[in-house]
């Protein structure tokens, strides 16, 4: 999460043009935060060529504000829901990892692993990389008996 310390010296540092605040619904908790989030993105919509992602897992019309033009300001931003991957994506995610790397793994491997994992972003990658590194080590092919060990660990 960033934390945004406003102050006459402070606004003068804002000269960045994309700006990321993660968590925007933990964040706001803290009502002292309401304003300063006001502040950034005044001053950003001033900028014009300026950005601001803000990430939650609540949507913009459920976070909680006093401030009338805060609440307007990110509910009129442009929203867009991130849903957990599916098989395909998964798939994708670790055969890219490995074929970056050189490590060849066939199809049926990758539905091995997918069916397998836990369906998230995080840890195909996590799993990828434990591969990579695992084949690397002891310099063998990708086989099932090879990922059935890594699934166990």
């Amino acid at each position: 999460m960033i934390i945004f310390f406003f102050n006459k010296e402070g606004l003068d540092k804002i000269h960045q043009n994309n700006w990321i605040i993660d968590d925007i619904d933990l964040f706001l908790k803290r009502s002292k935060n309401h304003e300063k989030l006001l502040n950034l993105i005044n001053i950003l919509q001033e900028k014009k060529k300026s950005y601001l992602l803000m990430t939650a897992k609540i949507p913009p019309k459920f976070l909680l504000t006093k401030i009338n033009d805060l609440s307007s300001r990110i509910s009129s931003s442009l929203v867009v829901k991130v849903n957990d991957p599916d098989n395909i994506i998964l798939g994708k995610i670790i055969k890219k990892y490995l074929e970056e790397r050189a490590v060849k793994i066939d199809n049926s491997k990758i539905d091995y692993l997918i069916n397998r994992i836990e369906r998230s972003y995080n840890h195909a990658l996590k799993i990828a990389k434990l591969i990579d590194k695992k084949s690397l080590e002891s310099h063998s092919q990708i086989s099932f008996n090879f990922l059935k060990k890594i699934l166990e660990n």
